[in-house]
């Protein structure tokens, strides 16, 4: 889908609009968008999965996901 159709906005979720829950999750805005987002998560996930384990680290990036 097209960015403006997948992006995060409450107003159409609620209008019963349920797959950009999925879709805002894996479309990137660009490539630049998606290098950051990866380098943050490669950081800041070495920490978290050290603090809570794999399988904590993996329930929660399933729950925030």
């Amino acid at each position: 889908p097209s960015l403006t159709s997948a992006c995060m906005q409450p107003a159409s979720i609620l209008a019963g609009q349920w797959t950009r829950l999925l879709w805002s999750a894996f479309l990137h805005g660009s490539g630049w968008h998606l290098y950051v987002n990866l380098s943050s998560l490669l950081w800041k996930g070495v920490q978290l999965e050290a603090f809570l384990g794999s399988v904590g680290f993996g329930v929660m990036t399933l729950v925030l996901l």
